[in-house]
């Protein structure tokens, strides 16, 4: 048996030993980058676009689970699956994805009776994009061939070209989703940028004021930068005391403020009784209830928190062709005792009594106590 010098055995060992450190660094590495991974695939932010005409707040995931877990897991977070809308909404979404993500549109209670999480139904958004085949049967198609329950969820795909990408699918597919949260928020952030802008331009300003008279001469192009600086510093401080002001246009998870009060516009239609338990935000586009009645005494009409007409001081009964309330009993022999803001012929502006039967959209809403905005700079 031939034997190896002792000086080229130790080389060996040296050349072995090197490529183990290195083997060992790499795994270290690779466990570092997986449990990485693992730890940050799942971490997930909304985002706001404020280029958004549909105001809302975006999460689109990572993660691929079945359509009842996506579901669970929107809501953990406070939203829902996506509801689309309108046009414009299902062209934002197409250009963000790349592959299969849910949305919350489903006929799991009744076949071919298509829903929204938000229990909104296809006439009522009045948009719908599923995809049509020319040769063979187009979606939703509740194929059976992978599940014997058949297609019951809804996904969609950007195709170049194409806004009708909606498929129905079997709901124990594992898919990413698409979540969203309520539009308000979208306009806190937005109110947040426009503090960081006035701030910042506060800044400039006084370096630019403070540069002018130390040099005592204006010239062409810094006086124009200041200018410039004073124009949008005044537009700014405007829009923010504005806001400090009126507290108009802010929301709070869905709610409008202003002066104050936090109001939300219903877009399901109950009766008057029913109005008080369940809200839901759109806007307002036909008749609501309002908190005025006369349940108790016909005539003497007092709002949900006891104050009278005479202790408001406002009322704005309508009184053009006919004047109102005038109690018309041919529909409910009880009268009319609830009153609305609006009615079906589009008066939006004016106040009518109605059968408090009838199912409407509604108005709620609530004190809020608002966080001012200093002025001090």
């Amino acid at each position: 048996m031939k034997v190896c010098p002792p000086k080229r055995t130790k080389v060996l060992l040296i050349v072995f030993a090197v490529c183990l450190v290195f083997a060992l660094g790499g795994l270290c590495i690779l466990g570092t980058l997986c449990e990485y991974t693992s730890n940050t695939q799942y971490t997930q932010t909304f985002t706001c676009d404020v280029n958004l005409a549909v105001q809302k707040l975006y999460l689109f995931s990572v993660r691929r689970l079945t359509w009842s877990d996506s579901h669970a897991f929107c809501v953990s977070k406070g939203a829902s699956l996506v509801t689309i809308t309108s046009r414009t909404e299902q062209r934002i979404l197409l250009s963000k994805i790349k592959e299969w993500h849910w949305i919350g549109l489903n006929d799991l209670e009744t076949e071919g009776h298509w829903v929204w999480v938000n229990n909104q139904t296809l006439s009522e958004t009045g948009v719908q994009f599923w995809y049509k085949r020319k040769s063979k049967k187009s979606e939703p198609d509740n194929s059976k061939k992978v599940n014997p329950k058949g297609q019951n969820c809804a996904v969609m795909k950007n195709f170049v070209y194409r806004l009708d990408s909606w498929f129905d699918v079997s709901c124990k597919n594992q898919r990413r989703f698409i979540s969203t949260a309520s539009g308000g928020k979208c306009s806190q952030y937005r109110d947040k940028n426009t503090l960081a802008n006035f701030e910042s331009l506060n800044k400039k300003h006084v370096m630019v004021s403070m540069q002018l008279s130390a040099q005592e001469k204006n010239g062409t192009a810094m006086k124009k930068e200041f200018n410039d600086l004073t124009a949008r510093y005044n537009s700014l401080k405007e829009r923010l005391s504005f806001f400090k002001a009126q507290s108009c246009n802010l929301s709070v998870d869905g709610w409008i403020a202003c002066r104050g009060k936090l109001y939300l516009f219903s877009s399901d239609k109950l009766n008057w009784s029913r109005s008080r338990e369940d809200v839901l935000v759109s806007k307002i586009k036909q008749t609501h209830w309002i908190g005025l009645n006369d349940l108790e005494t016909e005539g003497r009409w007092v709002w949900v928190n006891n104050q009278t007409l005479t202790e408001t001081k406002v009322q704005f009964w309508f009184s053009e062709k006919q004047r109102e309330p005038d109690n018309w009993s041919k529909q409910d022999p009880s009268g009319e005792n609830c009153a609305s803001l609006g009615d079906d012929n589009g008066n939006f502006q004016s106040w009518f009594d109605a059968s408090c039967k009838k199912k409407k959209k509604f108005i709620c809403e609530k004190k809020y106590r608002f966080t001012p905005i200093s002025d001090s700079n």
